[in-house]
C-alpha cells in the first residue's frame, strides 16, 4: 500500500511536484529553503520515490512542517481569543447599557438611587430584577468590579445632565433663531437720558 503524503502537491501546468510545507515556510519567510521542492518543482520521475523519501526525512522539511503547524495552531488560538474578546465586549456593552438606562430611569422619576447600604438601594434592586431577563447583566453583576460604585453613578448622571443641557440649549437656540419664534431678542441701548446709564 502506498503512503499518503498530504504535503506533496502536483502542478499540472509544469508537471512538477512541490512540498506544501516548504513552499509555505519560504513564502512566510520562516526559511530560506531554495530546494527543487520549493522553486521550480520536482520533475525527475525516474528517481521519484527515492527523492520523495529523502525530502520527507530532511531537516529542512521537518523544520518547515513544524513552523507551519505552530503558525496554524497560533492562528487558531488567536482567532479564538479574538472571538472571545468580541463576545466579552458585546456582553459588557449590553450590561453597561442596562446599568445606564436603569440609573437614568430612576433619576428621571426622581427616585432614590442608593439605600442605607449599596445592596439595599433602588439601583441594586432594579439591576437584580433586570438581570433575570438579561444574562449578560447577570454575569456582569457577579464580577468583582461591576461599575456601579457611587463615583460611577455620579459620573453617569453628570454626563447625562451635560448632554441633556447641551441638547436643550441647542434646541432653544434653533427656536430663537427661527422665524417661528414670536418675539425677537431684545437689545438694551443705554443713552444719557436713561437714569440707569
Amino acid at each position: 500500500m502506498m503512503a499518503v503524503r498530504k504535503w506533496l502537491h502536483y502542478d499540472t501546468e509544469t508537471q512538477s511536484a512541490f512540498c506544501y510545507h516548504c513552499c509555505k515556510a519560504r513564502h512566510m519567510a520562516w526559511t530560506k529553503e531554495a530546494s527543487t521542492w520549493v522553486i521550480g518543482g520536482f520533475n525527475q520521475w525516474n528517481r521519484g520515490l527515492e527523492a520523495i523519501g529523502n525530502h520527507e526525512k530532511s531537516a529542512s522539511h521537518y523544520n518547515a512542517v513544524a513552523a507551519v503547524a505552530v503558525h496554524e495552531n497560533q492562528s487558531t488560538s488567536d482567532q479564538q481569543l479574538c472571538q472571545r474578546l468580541v463576545k466579552d465586549q458585546a456582553d459588557a456593552r449590553i450590561a453597561m447599557r442596562a446599568i445606564v438606562t436603569t440609573l437614568l430611569s430612576l433619576a428621571r422619576q426622581g427616585l432614590a438611587i442608593r439605600g442605607s447600604t449599596d445592596e439595599e438601594g433602588n439601583l441594586a434592586e432594579f439591576l437584580h430584577r433586570r438581570a433575570e431577563d438579561i444574562p449578560a447583566l447577570k454575569v456582569w453583576l457577579t464580577r468583582e468590579t461591576t461599575r456601579t460604585s457611587h463615583d460611577v453613578q455620579n459620573e453617569i448622571l453628570e454626563l447625562a445632565a451635560t448632554k441633556h443641557s447641551a441638547l436643550w440649549l441647542r434646541r432653544s437656540r434653533q427656536e430663537v433663531s427661527s422665524d417661528s419664534w414670536p418675539m425677537r431678542p431684545l437689545t438694551l441701548v443705554a443713552t444719557s437720558k436713561c437714569p440707569f446709564a
